[in-house]
């Protein structure tokens, strides 16, 4: 009886320890891998701003300094079988000491955006875009975008996105109806040549709106945030939605959430699918002071529709969380750079995914950084890969800068695999017990 019982323990228990080591191995947390820059030193901020297409990423550093102290740099690196890999970086043709280059990023396939917030036009300091396009692995600059009516202080290129032959540019502290009032402004290429499409500025723009913070553009569809705008309360925010028709851009939708409040800031940050728009709202107050939260929008015969309120499960005061942002079908990844995770603003991500009509989080990415490191204070996402920058990591000298390859995490529960190899091991242990038990005179 006392052997009996003893296997009967055995057994339990390696069935036991079978489904932890199983739970465990699903539940592992999801691997980051550096990616620091070839020649980077200190102060570079490399991983200011981040952008993915494919295998291709861009990796903003605003304060490097090739042409003078923090002319700026960008670095676009691919991935192998080796991991990602430096393919080139890029430089403007005309940079100067203090132009930023590298403050924003995007990217489409070949083509490169990358914005120089401080660089000078006439000699008058208002901002510019640079396009690089690649051909085999060679990056060659095809041109410089600016405002036709630039004037000095636009911020102009803060904000870039890129479809096709479709650039958008913010310019959040233009002054087309007051103060910082803002704008976005939209380029097309036709062949090799680019040209201003339209400026776009909200009909009921008022001063201190900083629309154009956060701009994003899919196919026909624009989206600009602004931020300060007081439609529910002081700088509450809001976003805009335009459509374009040949070469006209028409506003299709004011969108500004139900429970906006004081100084949310919705539409600091914006990321766009075909029919789904994603908008932070960093300042929100629903964990607490500024924790942060992003709603989530679906566009059905025209009209957008609240389809959901993300926020992350641990939310606390201060983390800023809906900052930045990207998405990519079903997945949305958003950072909360300022997060107390090890240490004050080391930061976090954290990965959202739809299931038909509900959102929910599976998984958060919180990695062990020194004070102020700012991880995800730049995010990018392009099918189940991603991108963190971490402007102020110190690997190659004080805030030199780095960024993260991640992985989309689907889930953070056992998978069904793990289901699977728990029932064949609990059966090969039930069955061992049996045959084990059974009286001599049967065997």
């Amino acid at each position: 009886m006392a052997r009996t019982l003893g296997r009967f323990r055995f057994s339990v228990g390696l069935v036991v320890a079978l489904v932890a080591g199983a739970s465990s191995e699903a539940r592992a947390d999801v691997p980051l891998v550096r990616i620091l820059a070839g020649d980077g030193t200190a102060s570079d901020r490399f991983g200011f701003s981040v952008a993915m297409s494919g295998d291709t990423a861009v990796i903003g550093a605003p304060g490097d300094g090739p042409q003078g102290a923090a002319s700026g740099s960008a670095y676009v690196f691919v991935r192998g079988a080796l991991g990602w890999v430096q393919q080139a970086k890029l430089t403007a043709s005309d940079g100067a000491a203090g132009a930023a280059f590298g403050s924003a990023a995007a990217i489409s396939g070949d083509t490169v955006v990358v914005g120089a917030t401080n660089a000078k036009i006439a000699g008058t300091e208002t901002g510019a875009a640079y396009v690089f396009v690649r051909s085999g692995t060679t990056w060659s600059e095809q041109a410089k975008l600016s405002a036709l009516d630039f004037i000095a202080l636009d911020q102009f290129a803060s904000a870039i996105s890129a479809s096709g032959n479709t650039v958008a540019i913010g310019a959040f502290q233009a002054d087309p109806f007051g103060q910082d009032s803002g704008a976005a402004y939209i380029f097309t290429r036709t062949g090799t040549t680019w040209s201003q499409q339209a400026k776009i500025v909200p009909i009921d723009g008022r001063a201190f709106d900083y629309f154009g913070t956060s701009v994003a553009v899919n196919g026909d569809t624009f989206v600009g945030g602004a931020p300060g705008d007081d439609d529910n309360a002081i700088a509450s925010g809001s976003v805009y939605v335009y459509v374009r028709s040949g070469t006209n851009w028409g506003l299709q939708q004011k969108i500004r959430p139900a429970d906006g409040a004081d100084r949310d800031q919705f539409g600091n940050a914006v990321a766009l699918g075909t029919d789904t728009l994603v908008v932070g709202s960093p300042d929100d107050d629903e964990h607490g002071l500024a924790s942060g939260s992003a709603y989530v929008y679906a566009r059905s015969s025209g009209l957008w529709s609240q389809q959901a309120k993300l926020v992350p499960d641990d939310g606390a005061p201060g983390d800023f969380f809906g900052a930045k942002m990207s998405l990519s079908g079903n997945n949305v990844l958003i950072g909360a750079y300022l997060d107390e995770v090890s240490a004050p603003h080391s930061g976090s991500a954290y990965a959202f995914q739809r299931n038909g009509t509900t959102w929910s989080q599976v998984h958060k990415y919180a990695p062990a950084f020194a004070a102020d490191d700012n991880f995800g204070v730049a995010i990018a996402l392009d099918g189940d890969q991603g991108l963190a920058g971490v402007e102020q990591d110190d690997t190659l000298g004080s805030n030199a800068g780095a960024a993260f390859s991640l992985v989309f995490a689907t889930s953070t529960v056992p998978a069904a695999g793990a289901y699977m190899w728990f029932f064949a091991c609990a059966l090969v242990a039930i069955g061992a017990f049996v045959i084990r038990t059974k009286p001599n005179a049967a065997r």
